[in-house]
C-alpha cells in the first residue's frame, strides 16, 4: 500500500484500534427489571465441547426447572452448533422470580443431569454462566445427602420432588444457602483435569478422595443412563463399574482398574463426602481472596483462578474476587479443552497458561512485561509527548499506548516455550476454519462475554486492585494499580474483542484444495496454491446464517468500546495518586496537547461509527466517509479486485522449497558455495476496484473526484521469470524507452555492471567498468539520447561505452545544486531533453523530498513531498513519483495509484523487476497506458 492511501488508512486504523488491541472480547444481555434469567451451557459426559453455541434448536433435549416445591415452572430446549465435530448445547430460561432458589434439570433421552442455584444467585437481570454437568449433578446429590442431616430427616428426598413432609419451602432454602453449592461444585472442580476428569495428582487427602468417588459415580452414571442423584441415594438396583479411590488410616490410594459399586454403596459414599464438606459458615470471602493473591505473586494462575471462584461462591459481591476471577478466567482461556484441542489438531503442543503465546492463543499474547524492560517500571505514555501535537500520528498513538500499556500491567502467567506453527507445518489432519471458529463461538467468545459482566460489577469508583511486581513476573518490577479508569478501559478492550471476533466469524474462511476427489481442506495443497481458494466463490462470503447478525452485534460492541474508554478517561484526568504505587493509567505527565490528541480521537472514532462522518486528512482535504457500512452492508469479494499471480508457481520448486515458488536462483556465497533459492509467487490485483465506494464505506468516491486520495488500482498485466545474464541485485533504473537499464555488481571484482534488461525479462550485460574508473555510480539515467551516471555527491555524468566496458565522464558532469541538509538521492528520470530529479533531507516533521526539473541550466522546484522516494517516471508528459501522478510541467497532483512498485516505465506500462522476476502493471486502473486524459488520467 503505497504512502498517499496511508492517509486514508490511518484514520481506519483510529477507528479500529480499540479492537484490533484487543486481547479479549465481551458483551452481555439484559431483562427486564421484575424478572431473572438464567443462561449457561450444558455438558452430558460425552460432549467434549463446553460452552455455548447459538444456532439451531434441538428438540431432543430438554431443560427443565423447578421450584423447591417439586412445581415445574419453565421448559426449554436448548440450541446447538453442528460446526464442531460434538453436539454443544446451550440454553436460557427467562421470566423467573428473584430471591427463589430453583433446581435446573437437562434431559437428553435417558441421561440426566441437575444444578442447585441457591436463591442468593438467583438476582434481577441476567445470570450468566450456570453451567449444568456432571459436576454440578455431583453437588446436587452431596447436598441431598447435607440437607437430610440439616434438617433431621431418615428418608432420602430429591431436590425438585415434592418437599419431604413437614419440610416448608422457607427452611429448605435457608438449609441450601448454608451449603453453598456453588462453593460445593468449586471444591469438586478443584480435583478436575481440562477434560473433566479427575486429577490422580490433585487427590491428596481423604475429604477429597470421597468426593472425588461420588463425582465418579455421578459420571458412570450418567454414561450408563441411570437416574445419578437416585442411585446415589441409595434408590437404585443394579451396580455400575467405576474407578474409586481408598482411605485406610488417613491414607489414600489410587485405583488401578474398576470396581462394582451399588446404588447402596454410593449412597454411603455421597453420605460420607457430605458429612466431610464443611460449607462456609459467613460471607468473609477473605481468606480465599488472600490465598488468591498469594497464587498470582508465584504465577499459578490456576490455582489463582480456583481461590477467586470460591471467594465469589462464598461472596459474589467481594469486588477483589469479581475483578481477579475476570482477570484470569482471559488467561486461562488457552487451558479450555476445546482450545487446546484445536492447537493440537494444528500440529501444536497444546500450551498451558504458562505457555500463553501469541500464535498459539486465539486471543493473541495480552500479558507482555513490560515493567521488567531496563529494570522499572514503564509509563505507557512516553512516546506520546515525542509525536508531533494535533497530528494523526499523535491521537492513534495515545489510544495505542493506553491500552497496550493496560494489559502490559495485568498479571503474568510464567513465562513457556511458543508452540507457534507456520502454514507449512500443519498437518493434513488440521481442523477447517470453520471449526476454529467455532472454538471462537463456543469456548472463547461466552468466557469473555462473563468477564464483561464481571468487569461491569467493579466499574464504582474508588476500587483498586493491586497488582504487585511478582505478580506481573518480575519481583524487583514496581507495583501498579487497577482503579475505575483502568476497569473501562479493560471493558473498552472487551467489547473490542467481541466486535473483532464477530467480524471473524462472519465470513465463510474454510480453505479449499480441488482435485479430482473434489472439494477438500488440504492446507498442504493449498498453500501451494493459494488463489484456488481465495477465487472460489464460497470463499470470503458472508454467512447466510449469522453472519449479518454478527456483523451488526460487532458494530454495536465497538460502539459500546468508545463509550467505556471515554468513562475511563474522565476518571483517569480528575484523580489523584494512589496511596502506593502508581496507577496503570496515569495523565499526570500529559501536557494539553496530549488530553487534546487523546479526546480528538476518542470523538472521530466515535463520530466513525455514528454513520456518515467527514474529517481533515494531513493535507487539509477534507474526506467523508460510513464506517458503519462495513457492519450493515459488508464487502465481499464482489467489492474486491480480481485477483491473479504475478509469474505462475511451479509445482514442484513450491515442493521442494516448501513455499510458493515460481522459479529458482543461486549466488556463490563467501565460502565459494553455490547457495540455491526460491523466486517467489504473488498474488496480485489484476483488476481495479469495481466499487470505488466500498459498498458505502466512501459515499460518493471515485476515481475522478479522488476524495479518499486514490484513483485506483493499477492491476498487473503479466509477469516473468528474467532469464539470461541475470545478477542478485538491481538498482539505480532507467529506460530508453524500449529496454531497461540497471545498475548491478560483480562481487568477484567489486566493479559495476550495467545490465540491459528487456520487457520480456531476457537480461543481457551492457557494459563493465573499467577497472581503470573507480567512479561509484548509484543509478542511471537516459539523458540526450545517451546513458547517465548518478552519484550521491549530486553529479550527473554521461557514460562512454567502449566495447564492453564504461568510464563515467566526470568532466563533462552537470553539479546538481543542494540546499542545506539536503542529500542527493539517486533518483531521476528524463524526457529526452529535461532531466527530472529528486534531493531528501530532513525537516521539523520528519524526511521530505523536492522534486526538480532542469532544463539547461534552469533549475524548477515543481513540489515538496513530505516523505521519501521509492520511484520516479516520465510518460507522455507526466511524472509519476511514488504512487503519484504529476503534471510534468507545473507539479500538479493529478492521481495517486496503489498497488504499484515500479522500477522503470516503458511504452506507457509500469514494470518492476524484484526477486529475479519481471513484472509489468498497467499505466491506468483502466489496464491501459500512463497518460493524460483531461484532469485525471
Amino acid at each position: 500500500m503505497q504512502q498517499r492511501f496511508r492517509k486514508l488508512v490511518c484514520w481506519f486504523t483510529a477507528m479500529g484500534l480499540l479492537f484490533s488491541l484487543a486481547a479479549c472480547g465481551g458483551g452481555g444481555g439484559g431483562t427486564t427489571a421484575e424478572t431473572s434469567t438464567l443462561s449457561g451451557s450444558v455438558e452430558f459426559p460425552a460432549v467434549t465441547g463446553k460452552v455455548m453455541a447459538l444456532t439451531q434448536t434441538d428438540t431432543t433435549v430438554d431443560i427443565f426447572v423447578y421450584d423447591l416445591k417439586g412445581n415445574q415452572v419453565k421448559k426449554v430446549n436448548p440450541t446447538y452448533n453442528d460446526a464442531t465435530p460434538t453436539r454443544i448445547y446451550a440454553y436460557s430460561v427467562s421470566g423467573l422470580t428473584p430471591g427463589v432458589a430453583y433446581v435446573i434439570k437437562a434431559k437428553k433421552g435417558l441421561q440426566i443431569i441437575k444444578k442447585l442455584i441457591e436463591k442468593e444467585k438467583v438476582v434481577v437481570g441476567q445470570v450468566s454462566d450456570m453451567k449444568v454437568d456432571t459436576v454440578s449433578t455431583t453437588a446436587v446429590a452431596i447436598a441431598e445427602q447435607k440437607l437430610k442431616v440439616a434438617l433431621g430427616l431418615t428418608a432420602a428426598f430429591t431436590l425438585g420432588n415434592a418437599l419431604p413432609a413437614g419440610v416448608t419451602e422457607t427452611a429448605m432454602s435457608t438449609k441450601i444457602t448454608e451449603v453453598r453449592p456453588a462453593f460445593l461444585e468449586q471444591s469438586i472442580s478443584t480435583f478436575l483435569q481440562s477434560n473433566g476428569r479427575v486429577d490422580p495428582a490433585k487427590v491428596i487427602d481423604a475429604a477429597t478422595a470421597q468426593m472425588a468417588n461420588v463425582f465418579m459415580i455421578v459420571v458412570k452414571a450418567v454414561e450408563s443412563n441411570v437416574e445419578p442423584t437416585a442411585f446415589v441415594q441409595g434408590s437404585g438396583t443394579s451396580s455400575l463399574a467405576v474407578e474409586q479411590y481408598t482411605v485406610s488410616a488417613g491414607v489414600v490410594t489410587a485405583p488401578t482398574a474398576p470396581v462394582n459399586v451399588s446404588s447402596t454403596e454410593a449412597a454411603t459414599a455421597s453420605s460420607t463426602a457430605a458429612t466431610n464438606y464443611t460449607a462456609p459458615t459467613s460471607v468473609d470471602a477473605t481468606p480465599f481472596v488472600t490465598a488468591a493473591k498469594a497464587f498470582l505473586a508465584e504465577q499459578k494462575i490456576s490455582e489463582a483462578a480456583n481461590s477467586f471462584q470460591k471467594a465469589l461462591a462464598i461472596d459474589p459481591a467481594n469486588k477483589d474476587a469479581i475483578f481477579g476471577a475476570s482477570m484470569t478466567r482471559v488467561i486461562l482461556l488457552v487451558e479450555k479443552t476445546e482450545v487446546k484441542d484445536i492447537i493440537t489438531k494444528l500440529g501444536g503442543v497444546a500450551p498451558t497458561a504458562n505457555q500463553l503465546m501469541d500464535k498459539s492463543s486465539p486471543v493473541g499474547n495480552p500479558f507482555q512485561n513490560f515493567t521488567s524492560l531496563g529494570g522499572g517500571s514503564i509509563s505507557p505514555f512516553k512516546t506520546v509527548a515525542n509525536v508531533p501535537a494535533n497530528s494523526t500520528k499523535a491521537t492513534a498513538q495515545a489510544v495505542f499506548t493506553l491500552y497496550q500499556g493496560l494489559k502490559a500491567k495485568l498479571p503474568q502467567p510464567k513465562a513457556g516455550k511458543t508452540t507457534a506453527k507456520t502454514l507449512a507445518s500443519v498437518p493434513a489432519t488440521a481442523p477447517t476454519i470453520s471449526e476454529l471458529q467455532a472454538v471462537v463461538d463456543n469456548a472463547i467468545v461466552p468466557e469473555l462475554k462473563a468477564v464483561l459482566a464481571l468487569l461491569k460489577k467493579v466499574e464504582a469508583a474508588g476500587y483498586t486492585f493491586t497488582v504487585t511486581g511478582s505478580m506481573q513476573g518480575n519481583v524487583s518490577g514496581q507495583s501498579v494499580v487497577i482503579g475505575t479508569a483502568e476497569v473501562y478501559a479493560l471493558e473498552a478492550l472487551v467489547d473490542g474483542a467481541l466486535a473483532l471476533l464477530n467480524v471473524t466469524t462472519s465470513y465463510n474462511l474454510d480453505v479449499k484444495d480441488y482435485d479430482a476427489n473434489g472439494v477438500r481442506n488440504d492446507y498442504d495443497k493449498v498453500k501451494f496454491d493459494p488463489l484456488a481458494t481465495l477465487t472460489h466463490a464460497d470463499f470470503l462470503t458472508l454467512k447466510t446464517t449469522d453472519g449479518g447478525t454478527k456483523m451488526a452485534a460487532a458494530l454495536q460492541y465497538l460502539r459500546d468500546a468508545v463509550a467505556a474508554a471515554k468513562l475511563g478517561y474522565a476518571d483517569a484526568k480528575t484523580r489523584t495518586a494512589p496511596t502506593s504505587g502508581q496507577w496503570v493509567i496515569d495523565l499526570s505527565t500529559w501536557i494539553a496537547t496530549d488530553h487534546t490528541n487523546f479526546t480528538d480521537a476518542l470523538t472521530k472514532i466515535e463520530g466513525a461509527l455514528a454513520g456518515v462522518y467527514t474529517v481533515t486528512l494531513g493535507n487539509g482535504k477534507s474526506l467523508t466517509f460510513n464506517a458503519t457500512k462495513f457492519f450493515t452492508t459488508p464487502l465481499t469479494k464482489a467489492n474486491l479486485p480480481k485477483l491473479g499471480y504475478d509469474v505462475a508457481p511451479d509445482a514442484a520448486l513450491s515442493i521442494k522449497y516448501d513455499t510458493l515458488a515460481a522459479g529458482e536462483r543461486s549466488y556463490v556465497n563467501y565460502l565459494n558455495q553455490t547457495v540455491w533459492y526460491p523466486i517467489n509467487s504473488e498474488i496480485v490485483p489484476t483488476s481495479d476496484l469495481p466499487d470505488y465506494t466500498l459498498n458505502g464505506i466512501l459515499p460518493g468516491n471515485t476515481s475522478a473526484n479522488n476524495v479518499a486520495e486514490f484513483n485506483g488500482i493499477l492491476p498487473v498485466r503479466s509477469g516473468a521469470l528474467l532469464t539470461g545474464a541475470q545478477a542478485d541485485r538491481y538498482d539505480g533504473f532507467t529506460t530508453d524507452g524500449t529496454d531497461i537499464f540497471a545498475v548491478a555488481y560483480d562481487n568477484n571484482s567489486g566493479s559495476t555492471v550495467i545490465k540491459k534488461i528487456t520487457t520480456a525479462g531476457v537480461v543481457s550485460t551492457y557494459a563493465t567498468q573499467s577497472q581503470a574508473d573507480y567512479t561509484y555510480v548509484n543509478g542511471l539515467v537516459w539523458f540526450n539520447s545517451k546513458l547517465y551516471a548518478l552519484n550521491w555527491s549530486g553529479s550527473l555524468a554521461p557514460l562512454v561505452i567502449s566495447g564492453s566496458t564504461f568510464t563515467v565522464n566526470t568532466a563533462q558532469a552537470i553539479q546538481l545544486t543542494l540546499g542545506q541538509n539536503e542529500n542527493f538521492l539517486p533518483y531521476a528520470t528524463s524526457n529526452g531533453t529535461t532531466l527530472y530529479y529528486t534531493v531528501g533531507g530532513w525537516g521539523i516533521s520528519g524526511n521530505y523530498t523536492k522534486v526538480y526539473s532542469l532544463v539547461g541550466t534552469t533549475k524548477t522546484l515543481l513540489f515538496t513531498y513530505d516523505d521519501g522516494t521509492y520511484f520516479l517516471g516520465y510518460s507522455n508528459g507526466n511524472l509519476f513519483h511514488n504512487s503519484d501522478k504529476r503534471n510534468a510541467s507545473t507539479g500538479e497532483l493529478l492521481a495517486n495509484y496503489i498497488g504499484r512498485d515500479a522500477s522503470a516505465i516503458v511504452g506507457g506500462y509500469f514494470y518492476d523487476i524484484n526477486d529475479g522476476k519481471i513484472i509489468q502493471y498497467a499505466g491506468t486502473p483502466q489496464n491501459g497506458t500512463a497518460k493524460v486524459l483531461a484532469r485525471f488520467f
